[in-house]
Order: C-alpha cells, then structure tokens, then sequence
C-alpha cells in the first residue's frame, strides 16, 4: 500500500514539474490589456490601432498555446514569446503616445 501511495505521489509531483508555466508571460498580457484599456479609455489609442493591438495579443496567446502543447518550453521559444511580447509592449507605447 505504502508503494502505490508512494507511486502516485511521484507521478503526480512528476506531472506539477513537467507542466510548463510562464507566469512571466501571462503577467505581461495582463498588464498589456490593462495599458490597451487605459489608452482607449484616455482616448489615445483609435480604435484602427485598438484593433492591431488586440490582433496581436491574440497572436502571443495562439503562439502561446501553441508552445505549450508539447509539454516542453525551450529557451529559443520563450526568447521568441519575450521578444513578441516586448514588440507589443513598444507598439501600444506607441500608440499611446503618438
């Protein structure tokens, strides 16, 4: 008995480890959602740029999604995540500021 609970404890601690997470990432969305808001809000942002931003952020959670279906993030794709969500960081600066 103390064997199979033991077993399936390692089992399921193994499955916690191999499920990839990017909290980084979703924080980041997060906050890009909340700026987009804050620039439609303010009136900054027009809703032709609205749409873009919103495709976009689309885009990162579909690349997202589809990162993760392997089970396995590499450091070349989570670069390539890093990298599309700083694009869109600088483009909804932009945006706001132009």
């Amino acid at each position: 008995m103390k064997k199979l609970m033991l077993s399936a404890l390692f089992i399921i601690s193994g499955a916690f480890v191999t499920a990839q997470v990017t909290p980084g990432v979703n924080l980041s969305q997060k906050n890009q959602a909340r700026y987009i808001k804050h620039g439609v809000k303010s009136g900054k942002v027009t809703q032709h740029e609205l749409q873009k931003l919103v495709l976009q952020q689309k885009l990162i959670q579909l690349q997202k999604t589809m990162i993760k279906a392997d089970g396995v993030i590499t450091k070349k794709e989570r670069a390539k995540l890093k990298r599309n969500q700083q694009r869109a960081k600088a483009n909804i600066y932009n945006y706001k500021h132009n």
